[in-house]
């Protein structure tokens, strides 16, 4: 016999066997609460980093953010009540817009959204198409750098889709087609946002994906469009443009309602406008396919020919050589319709930075000569100037004293290049200027 067969009897066994099961229980329920915790804080140390949701940017719960009216009551609010109560009013009121391009946008702090505040217009990200994610594009410069939550719905389109939903107090049922939309700018409504997007690889199949997160734009009569069939521009508060090294011409071309636009290389407009080739000259150039002309400062001057390269641009601006070469860019472009964009305008960023805070006299009111270049540019009405560093520069009041634009509101609206978006004449011509 067992000496130890009479320690325990049953009914104790049994009673011991219930509280282990309770421990194993409590462990469990605790474990999975640790990991929920864990989780949870691991999603919002990355949406503090990364502000790309609304409620994060504004500090708003969503309710509020986006004006929790109910379907019935909606339709008591006038079009003018619900624009100025709207999100806009909280992102950009009183602020104006500038004609800026934030290129490589999805490097900002909060993309999109910095830009938006500032009133910037334009705004630049990079797209990539990985196999087997057959809706989603992802947002990035190096194909490494790609993530599951940096896609062009979660930064860009979702977002934009929210704002003009809440602006417009979208309803599918009262949605009328060719209606004019308001835009993403609580001072100037009308003024479209040109959102180009930089094909990374695969054009065609990009292409594809990106036509198909656009539907829902188009059906919202949000997008802007050319309809090569009656030959009419409709605008709309969003205007996509395609650039880069991989713009698929042909699939553009072909789109009888043309939603997306061409970024012309403006450093070969002089050269291929004096071949014979007219079908590539109206494939890159046409103002049908084509809104704007782009390229670097360093390519339409030639920069680093032996002549010009020890010239310090940011300290005494463009010579008269550049400025002859300039001209002739910009003249062909605007004969074309075509509007113009020009990039990497101080060579060095950081150079143009540093020159803007010491090198020609800003004081603490703003008061100061502009920044030479920029200027230039300005007179020869160039019609958007690439910033990098746009959340810095715009807001510093010396800083936005020095490129001469404002971001108060008696001086809303100050342009580089003052072309009147009038769509009576742009009809008549065929061209979106």
């Amino acid at each position: 016999m067992n000496p130890f067969d009479n320690i325990l009897d049953d009914e104790e066994i049994q009673e011991l066997r219930k509280n282990h099961n309770h421990l194993r229980i409590k462990f469990n329920v605790l474990s999975i609460f640790t990991i929920i915790f864990i989780f949870s804080g691991m999603v919002l140390f990355k949406r503090e980093k990364f502000p790309t949701y609304l409620e994060d940017l504004l500090n708003q719960p969503p309710n509020r953010l986006l004006h929790n009216i109910n379907q019935s009551n909606r339709s008591n609010y006038s079009n003018v009540e619900n624009f100025q109560n709207s999100l806009v009013s909280n992102l950009n009121g009183g602020k104006g817009t500038i004609q800026l391009h934030s290129q490589n946008d999805y490097w900002r702090e909060s993309p999109l959204f910095d830009a938006l505040k500032s009133g910037i217009i334009s705004i630049e990200t990079d797209c990539w198409y990985l196999d087997g994610q057959d809706y989603e594009l992802f947002i990035g410069h190096y194909k490494y750098q790609l993530t599951n939550y940096k896609t062009l719905n979660s930064l860009y389109l979702g977002n934009l889709n929210k704002i003009l939903d809440d602006v417009n107090s979208y309803n599918y049922k009262n949605s009328i087609e060719g209606e004019e939309k308001k835009g993403v700018f609580n001072d100037d409504p009308t003024q479209t946002l040109y959102l180009t997007i930089d094909i990374k690889n695969n054009p065609e199949l990009t292409f594809k994906t990106l036509q198909q997160n656009l539907e829902i734009f188009q059906l919202k009569n949000y997008l802007t469009y050319y309809n090569t069939t009656s030959n009419e521009w409709f605008k709309g508060p969003i205007t996509i443009i395609i650039s880069g090294e991989n713009i698929p011409y042909d699939s553009i071309k072909n789109l009888t309602i043309r939603n997306t636009f061409i970024d012309s290389p403006l450093y070969e407009i002089l050269d291929i406008s004096n071949q014979s080739n007219h079908s590539e000259f109206e494939l890159k150039y046409s103002n049908q396919l084509s809104i704007f002309a782009s390229s670097s400062l360093e390519k339409l001057i030639d920069y680093r020919s032996s002549s010009l390269s020890n010239y310090d641009f940011v300290k005494y601006g463009l010579n008269d050589e550049q400025i002859q070469k300039l001209k002739q860019y910009i003249s062909k472009a605007h004969e074309l319709g075509l509007k113009v964009r020009i990039w990497d305008t101080s060579i060095n960023y950081d150079s143009l930075y540093n020159s803007l805070k010491t090198n020609i006299g800003i004081n603490n009111k703003g008061n100061n000569n502009n920044n030479i270049i920029w200027n230039q540019l300005k007179e020869l009405e160039v019609d958007l100037l690439n910033v990098d560093n746009n959340v810095d520069l715009l807001n510093n009041d010396a800083m936005i004293a020095a490129i001469g634009v404002s971001n108060n509101n008696n001086n809303n609206n100050i342009k580089y290049h003052d072309i009147e978006d009038n769509y009576n004449d742009i009809n008549s011509n065929n061209s979106l200027s």
